[in-house]
């Protein structure tokens, strides 16, 4: 469940701005790209996996376990999962069933994928679920 009050990227919602703070999960040098880690906040040096999505550039060199500013394609915004919820790490996109809900699909290179908002940092298993999604147009996502 993605805390509903807890704002670990950023305080409330991020309506500007395209550094955020996460925590290296491993060393990664400036310039690298990164992708979500194993958990909670943590990212890591982007595999050779392209079923993973890329969410940003590392800003500045970071040990294990240090803050670590990522220049990200867009800002961070809580929004509501439909039902059938919102998986940590996957696309975010328009529900098929609850209006004005989203919910998740599985980054897959080269499919096609309508409506992508963004990348969920966390996961939503409840309606009306509040998750946090770095928010990013379909070019930045390679949809």
């Amino acid at each position: 469940m993605a805390t509903q009050t807890d704002y670990q990227y950023t305080w409330g919602n991020s309506v500007d701005g395209f550094l955020h703070t996460f925590i290296a999960e491993g060393a990664i040098a400036e310039g690298e790209l990164v992708e979500l880690g194993t958990a909670g906040r943590q990212v890591k040096k982007h595999t050779t996996t392209l079923g993973n999505a890329v969410i940003g550039v590392c800003h500045e060199a970071a040990s294990d376990g240090d803050p670590v500013v990522i220049c990200c394609p867009g800002p961070i915004r809580k929004v509501r999962a439909a039902a059938a919820g919102i998986t940590r790490g996957q696309l975010v996109v328009p529900s098929s069933v609850t209006a004005g809900a989203c919910m998740s699909q599985a980054y897959a290179n080269g499919s096609t994928v309508h409506g992508v908002i963004g990348i969920a940092l966390e996961t939503g298993d409840e309606l009306n679920e509040r998750v946090p999604v770095l928010m990013a147009t379909p070019w930045a996502l390679n949809a």
